[in-house]
C-alpha cells in the first residue's frame, strides 16, 4: 500500500494542476455586442491624447459594464475565454468586422 503513495501523490497533483476550462460569460449575442463595443473603445482611447487615454479608457470601461451589467470579474472571464478558445475567439472577431462593415455603407 505505501508503495502507491507516490503514484496517487502524483495523480493527485496532476489532476489539481490541469489548466481549468473557462466556460463563456455570456450568451453568443452578448458577447458579440460587448467585443464590438470594446473594439470601438480600443479605436476612442487610441486617438486620444497619450495623456487622457487611460482616464477615458476606465470612462468608457465602466460605460460598458453598466450597459450590460458586467463586471470587471465577467470582462477578465470573457478575455481568458477568448483566448482559451481561439476558433470562437476568430468567429466572434470576423462577426465584429462585419457588424462594422454594415454600419459603414450606413454611413
Amino acid at each position: 500500500m505505501i508503495k502507491y503513495i507516490p503514484i496517487l501523490a502524483l495523480l493527485f497533483f496532476a489532476l489539481a494542476c490541469k489548466e481549468q476550462k473557462i466556460s463563456a460569460p455570456s450568451d453568443r449575442e452578448t458577447m458579440v455586442m460587448v467585443l464590438r463595443d470594446m473594439m470601438i473603445i480600443e479605436s476612442q482611447v487610441s486617438m486620444q491624447k497619450e495623456e487622457v487615454r487611460d482616464s477615458v479608457k476606465m470612462e468608457l470601461q465602466s460605460a460598458l459594464k453598466a450597459e450590460y451589467n458586467w463586471t470587471e470579474s465577467d470582462l477578465d472571464q470573457f478575455a481568458a475565454y477568448l483566448s482559451q478558445h481561439p476558433e470562437e475567439s476568430l468567429e466572434l472577431h470576423d462577426e465584429v468586422r462585419l457588424e462594422v462593415k454594415e454600419l459603414e455603407k450606413e454611413l
